[in-house]
């Protein structure tokens, strides 16, 4: 049985106190209290305490026996004892619950280092911070709320990384929702935009902002989020009111590879729609490391997909052998109207040649219009939105 489970069975009224249920259970078998004690090897003073709320500790090998001699669930014995506990008591109990809940679904060392919150043991003010910054009314909202992560986050025993990706895929869903992208979505349009991706990173300043607005009006809503360490996350696409959004991290803060992964969770949004509308998301890692639920195959497709898209294979095999004069490389990056950045870095990518990665240029200037820097030390994702808003207007 669920923590959940129990407090649920404390909702539900009682009409007669731990007791008088006792008692009326005595009176069904026809037995006193005297023969009950003899019968259970219970001291008639213990069975009075425990009867009247009035035990420091409850001895639950006795309470266990109690219960299966007399033919008491559980979920009785739950409902009628704890509901005569003293106010402070059931405060206490609710407070280790929730202490509980937050150590087994929050990373909260890495929380504190994002900002998110400045003590890990008040459980009080890191509960307030929760429910104020999603704006939940409980904690159970963040556990079932967002049921498109169920099956991601089925496990009851979660890895550090595993939390953090929650809160991160939380944040983003709650984001999306805050937008409520009012255009519906539209494949065609999609797809004539996704051909002017590779001619928009010409533009190192605008280009990326201006592809994310057209995507807007199209249907498909777009957010850059600050990278959150252990993620390992590039990108993920997710079915919000019925509507594709891709959210994308500063993952490796280059402006090749956020171009890479816009190019790469559009892929899924034409190609994998269907697949994606069943489980109402997909999350693109970082070479494919974490194996929650990395289709290789599809990852692998989308990757090509990007490549072809930014700078075909023909423009790649021409451009390579050349890779080492700037002069040429800056010569055809004009000609062929894309950004020398993306030349550089889809050569380290598909050549496996990482050092080039060191000519790329930061996103930073691309993404600063379009990415809230300080999202986690935010009051709340509303406020957090509202300073965004108006790149989709």
């Amino acid at each position: 049985m669920e923590i959940s489970d129990i407090y649920s069975i404390l909702a539900q009224p009682v009409n007669k106190g731990f007791a008088d249920f006792i008692q009326s259970k005595l009176d069904e078998m026809g037995i006193t209290r005297n023969y009950l004690c003899k019968a259970i090897n219970i001291d008639n003073k213990t069975l009075a305490r425990i009867l009247n709320g009035e035990a420091k500790k409850v001895d639950v090998v006795k309470v266990l026996k109690l219960g299966d001699f007399m033919g008491i669930t559980y979920q009785e014995f739950v409902q009628h004892y704890v509901a005569e506990l003293k106010r402070d008591e059931i405060r206490k109990i609710e407070s280790a619950r929730k202490a509980g809940f937050i150590l087994r679904n929050f990373d909260l060392p890495k929380l504190k280092a994002m900002g998110f919150i400045k003590n890990r043991t008040n459980f009080d003010l890191i509960e307030k911070r929760i429910l104020n910054f999603f704006g939940f009314d409980s904690l159970l909202e963040y556990e079932q709320g967002f049921l498109v992560l169920k099956n991601l986050f089925s496990r009851t025993q979660k890895s550090p990384s595993e939390k953090i990706l929650k809160f991160w895929c939380t944040t983003a869903i709650k984001e999306f929702k805050t937008i409520d992208n009012p255009y519906p979505f539209d494949q065609t349009q999609t797809k004539s935009i996704i051909t002017m991706l590779s001619i928009s990173t010409s533009d190192e300043v605008n280009g990326l902002f201006n592809i994310v607005r057209r995507l807007y009006r199209a249907g498909v809503t777009v957010l850059i989020n600050p990278y959150v360490g252990n993620t390992q996350v590039r990108g993920a696409t997710f079915i919000v009111n019925n509507k594709p959004c891709i959210i994308l991290q500063d993952f490796r803060k280059t402006y090749d590879t956020i171009w890479f992964a816009l190019a790469h969770e559009l892929c899924h949004v034409i190609k994998d729609l269907n697949t994606i509308d069943s489980t109402k998301f997909h999350i693109t890692f970082d070479k494919a490391q974490n194996d929650l639920f990395i289709d290789e195959i599809i990852e692998r497709r989308a990757d090509n997909f990007a490549s072809e898209i930014l700078l075909p294979d023909n423009k790649m095999r021409y451009i390579a052998g050349h890779i080492d004069v700037p002069g040429v490389v800056k010569e055809f990056s004009k000609k062929w109207q894309v950004s020398e950045s993306i030349i550089y870095g889809q050569y380290a990518y598909r050549y496996n040649q990482p050092t080039y990665f060191a000519r790329t240029q930061k996103a930073e200037v691309a993404i600063k219009q379009l990415m809230v820097r300080n999202l986690y030390e935010e009051e709340k994702i509303e406020v957090a939105i509202e300073k965004i808003k108006a790149i989709y207007i």
